[in-house]
């Protein structure tokens, strides 16, 4: 029994300071893997230079295959009874999509943005004064920054 005894005193050590010195590998552990993302992070970015027009090639250096990237919508809303000047404060609301209303700025520009957004979208647009506009079917290209100009009045 005492060899036994002995035996499990001497595993138990080393487990001890196994566990003691698992902080240190783990530590080198993430240095190591964050260098290999670095790097990784820059093949991705470098391929989307170089195979700028080949999707198929663009695929193979994703960091996330098979990832939807960002589509922006800017609208900009003019009132055509005033000349087409840029509206400021309209509400802006794209119907079709689960994100919020926004407000358009002096410039009468507002930007949404999303990696779920319809290939067609449904706009309402309010404006104090003026009332309720709606668009329907605006068609944007995914991926892709698109500016609309929706004209109210």
């Amino acid at each position: 029994m005492l060899a036994i005894a002995n035996e499990i005193r001497s595993r138990n050590n080393l487990q001890e300071n196994a566990k003691a010195n698992r902080p240190v590998s783990t530590q080198d552990r993430i240095v190591q893997y964050n260098s290999v993302w670095a790097q990784l992070q820059e093949i991705s970015l470098t391929s989307k230079v170089v195979f700028a027009d080949n999707h198929a090639k663009l695929e193979l250096f994703m960091l996330y295959p098979n990832a939807t990237t960002n589509t922006r919508v800017n609208i900009i809303v003019l009132n055509n009874a005033a000349g087409n000047s840029p509206v400021e404060g309209a509400e802006v609301q794209l119907t079709n999509t689960p994100l919020a209303a926004k407000e358009t700025d002096a410039e009468g520009l507002v930007g949404f943005e999303s990696v779920n957004m319809p290939e067609l979208l449904n706009i309402s647009i309010t404006v104090a004064d003026l009332g309720t506009f709606a668009f329907e079917n605006q068609a944007v290209v995914a991926g892709t920054s698109n500016d609309l100009e929706l004209r109210v009045g």
